[in-house]
């Protein structure tokens, strides 16, 4: 038998699930600790942050090595998390 979700309250700025990407820039710019504006690599780390209403606590990020590996990762940080994603209805314009 499918468990339904238990819901609860959530303050004000605690019920969104925040996914943080960054983007390397080390090594671009020819000086030490320097860097070359809005220039990155497509290589980083996605974070999912802590929220207590949703049960989250921090932990370690998923690193992606190219840009096409950037979905997976945020995939892969939310199931980390224990988060489920729900499927829209119908997206937009169909």
């Amino acid at each position: 038998m499918k468990k339904t979700p238990i819901e609860r309250p959530a303050k004000h700025g605690e019920k969104m699930i925040v996914v943080e990407v960054r983007f390397w820039t080390n090594g671009i710019a020819k000086k030490k600790n320097h860097i070359v504006p809005k220039h990155a690599w497509w290589k980083g780390v996605v974070y999912v942050w802590s929220n207590e209403s949703h049960g989250i606590k921090s932990r370690e990020g998923e690193m992606f090595r190219t840009g096409m590996e950037l979905p997976l990762a945020v995939e892969k940080a939310l199931a980390k998390h224990g988060v489920k994603m729900q499927q829209t209805q119908r997206r937009r314009g169909e």
